[in-house]
């Protein structure tokens, strides 16, 4: 708070009476260099999901979890936990490259006892689903 409150010039009572004051975190994501076959991938999701909405309309509803993640040679982003207080800040995260070296893109869902989990990597589309037991 004391480095925010030096770069604008401001109390730190002022810059925390802000912060509490309920203005929206913004966040930042950051963006793949998409291929052009990313798109089938993506549909190959969507149907995959439209049709066990289909088999099984509660389905749908049971999905109280989701994340996702990105894993690469240079390191781990999860945009979920990427959360700025300012509406602008020279420090946000940016792609600064095509990312055509190591880089995995994990999605994961938890629905009931079922744990579903799709990963995006090295010009491969591969699932992995595991029954939990409690």
């Amino acid at each position: 708070m004391s480095y925010c409150s030096a770069a604008r010039g401001l109390s730190v009572s002022c810059v925390v009476d802000t912060a509490r004051a309920g203005y929206a975190s913004l966040s930042s994501a950051k963006r793949q260099f998409l291929q052009p076959n990313d798109y089938w991938k993506r549909m190959e999701f969507a149907l995959w999901f439209t049709q066990k909405g289909i088999d099984d309309p509660s389905f749908p509803a049971l999905s109280f979890f989701a994340d996702e993640a990105s894993f690469s040679c240079k390191g781990v982003f999860n945009a979920h936990n990427s959360h700025l207080r300012a509406y602008d800040n020279p420090h946000v995260t940016r792609s600064h490259a095509a990312q055509h070296c190591f880089a995995v893109n994990m999605w994961a869902s938890r629905c009931a006892t079922l744990f579903c989990c799709k990963y995006v990597g090295w010009n491969h589309w591969c699932s992995l689903v595991l029954i939990l037991i409690y």
